[in-house]
């Protein structure tokens, strides 16, 4: 089990979408949050709630840290998470739950051919799928020093740093890194 960074559960949106917090859906008969925290802690034993969403009583032991207010979406809970401990991060939100084990070790070995992090890509609407990435150290530092009322999100970040997405990562695995909209996209893995 690799320790050297931390995994950062995002869970502070409203998921207006969802209708109600996606953190408690039930996903293989426990809330989505639950069953991320329990694939994660497969891979580090360093694994944080970021955000104020709802969580279950039963995760109400592990360590979550509040959002600056920052007005910045998931760049707040960046800040805050580098705040925490100045490290490497996954960040990996609370509505895409059918990430593996397997997925999250391919993410942290792909680490070793990306010093900056591995941040999948998707080319064909050249968007970066910021919300399920490894960010080093030095990425954050960077990201964080960019923040300003003109420049306040990921994307935007990101394509100011020049930050090279792995579109291979993303290609591969799509199909697992859907974040959710309804209670139908449960449903809709291949």
């Amino acid at each position: 089990m690799d320790n050297n960074f931390f995994i950062g559960i995002l869970n502070g949106g409203k998921s207006r979408r969802m209708g109600f917090p996606k953190s408690m859906v039930l996903y293989n008969n426990i809330p989505l949050i639950e069953h991320i925290y329990n694939t994660a802690t497969l891979v580090s034993k360093n694994v944080v709630i970021l955000g104020e969403g709802e969580i279950p009583d039963n995760l109400k032991k592990v360590k979550c840290i509040k959002d600056k207010n920052l007005n910045l979406g998931p760049l707040s809970a960046i800040v805050s998470s580098f705040e925490y401990k100045k490290t490497d991060w996954i960040y990996w939100a609370t509505d895409m739950p059918f990430v593996t084990k397997d997925v999250l070790l391919e993410l942290i070995d792909l680490k070793k051919e990306s010093p900056l992090g591995v941040i999948p890509y998707r080319k064909d609407i050249k968007k970066y799928e910021s919300y399920f990435g490894y960010y080093s150290k030095e990425l954050l530092q960077k990201m964080i020093s960019l923040i300003s009322c003109d420049v306040y999100s990921v994307q935007r970040i990101l394509e100011i740093l020049q930050i090279k997405g792995n579109s291979y990562f993303f290609d591969k695995y799509k199909n697992l890194l859907k974040d959710l909209d309804t209670i139908e996209d449960l449903k809709c893995v291949v």
